[in-house]
């Protein structure tokens, strides 16, 4: 990736930089077990937002948190949905962002699983950074990580929906390598009892896409879903699974200091 005078403060294993998000994308394409979605200004944690941003609020929006936090130049969307279940407000969030504010940087946050029908968008596109969420690469895994999946107008369900997802995620890093100048990083949820054991798997299995960075994220158990109370990893257990990883995978990145961010969230990482 071509050098920027700024750094990507979710993209490195220390404390630096500021970003803020867009929370244009309402459309979600799956139910994943451990996430509700709520709008709240008091509620920590992803899938939440203060709101729903307009496409005629963003540049005024951007003009506000740009006055908070000078030194940002990472302009994110990361939910409260999917961004590319909503395409028409993530490319159009981001040309709004390359024509106003062309010395920030685009990112987005994701599944995956609609890139593949955005292929040439994304292709297109300004982003620089992306995220790629992958909680395994086991059709069986799967089918109990996620409720559904709504693709093209169908619902599917257990490991018929398992076995479409891993195709979809192998399919969106395939279109992702072919982009210049992007930076990956793979999410993982950390899921004791349900994928804690395949988190090597995953790793296995994205390795030759040009990950820059790993980022292993505790579930957090949330009231009122499916995985609300499988509590969540101990931070002695975590640091076993990457400690295996750095032996097994010498020379991988993986950042500790993620702070599972709301969908809106803006400032530093401090």
């Amino acid at each position: 990736m071509e050098k920027d005078n700024f750094i990507h403060p979710c993209f490195e294993n220390y404390k630096c930089g500021a970003r803020f998000h867009l929370p244009v994308a309402f459309r979600c394409d799956t139910k994943c077990n451990y996430c509700k979605r709520e709008y709240s200004d008091k509620i920590d944690r992803p899938g939440v937002s203060e709101g729903i941003l307009s496409l005629s609020d963003v540049e005024a929006y951007i003009r506000e948190k740009a006055a908070l936090y000078p030194e940002c130049r990472i302009i994110g969307i990361a939910g409260p949905g999917d961004p590319f279940a909503n395409a028409d407000e993530l490319f159009g969030a981001f040309e709004i962002v390359n024509e106003k504010f062309p010395d920030y940087r685009c990112c987005v946050c994701t599944n995956g699983f609609y890139l593949p029908d955005n292929k040439e968008r994304f292709l297109k596109s300004s982003v620089k950074y992306i995220t790629l969420t992958i909680n395994s690469v086991e059709e069986p895994t799967l089918a109990k990580i996620y409720d559904h999946l709504v693709l093209n107008g169908k619902c599917y369900h257990g490991e018929e929906m398992g076995n479409i997802i891993r195709k979809l995620q192998k399919e969106a890093l395939d279109i992702i390598i072919q982009k210049e100048n992007i930076r990956l990083k793979i999410n993982i949820v950390v899921i004791p009892g349900i994928n804690d054991g395949e988190i090597a798997g995953i790793v296995e299995a994205t390795r030759d896409y040009g990950v820059y960075i790993y980022n292993l994220i505790p579930m957090l158990p949330v009231k009122g879903t499916r995985f609300g109370d499988i509590e969540q990893i101990s931070s002695e257990s975590l640091e076993a699974i990457k400690d295996d990883l750095r032996a097994a995978f010498p020379g991988i990145y993986i950042k500790d200091n993620c702070l599972r961010c709301r969908a809106d969230a803006c400032g530093r990482i401090e």
